[in-house]
């Protein structure tokens, strides 16, 4: 069961003002581009859905999520992980060095009003062959939305 959460104008100038904010950060590190987008916008982009995805998940738990950097290796809201895509089809992407022993929930972000949070799973369980996608810009894990546990359970 997915749960669908709203979005607001105010929300999606946060997030760009924070993605901007870890973009540059990152940068500031020298740091490497690790996710999908090719080029600087694109990766600026993927940092922004991240930032709608982080805020869905934290509206749906009543919780903030965390925007200090060394507390973001906390866990993006909370103890999870987020991952978010603006694509409604989507599927969780864990790269093989990703945290093991994290609940990571999957986010799409279908239009800029709607957040749509499908599921989670555990990264040891993503990373079973089964999942082992080529076909992306860069090998992941890829888990379809049909594999993943109803987010509802994390609240038990």
């Amino acid at each position: 069961m997915s749960i669908e959460i709203g979005l607001s104008a105010g929300d999606i100038a946060f997030a760009s003002t924070e993605a901007s904010s870890r973009f540059y950060y990152d940068r500031m590190l020298k740091a490497e581009f690790k996710g999908m987008g090719g080029s600087w916008v694109e990766q600026l982009g993927l940092e922004i859905s991240g930032c709608l995805g982080e805020i869905a998940v934290g509206r749906w738990l009543d919780r903030y999520p965390f925007s200090l950097f060394k507390e973001r290796k906390q866990g993006d809201v909370g103890e999870f992980e987020v991952r978010a895509t603006g694509h409604a089809t989507g599927r969780l992407l864990i790269s093989p060095d990703d945290n093991s022993e994290r609940k990571y929930l999957l986010v799409t972000i279908p239009t800029w009003e709607k957040a749509i949070i499908h599921g989670w799973m555990w990264g040891y369980e993503a990373k079973d062959a089964k999942y082992w996608n080529t076909y992306m810009p860069k090998p992941v894990f890829a888990v379809g939305q049909q594999f993943l546990h109803d987010p509802n359970t994390l609240l038990r």
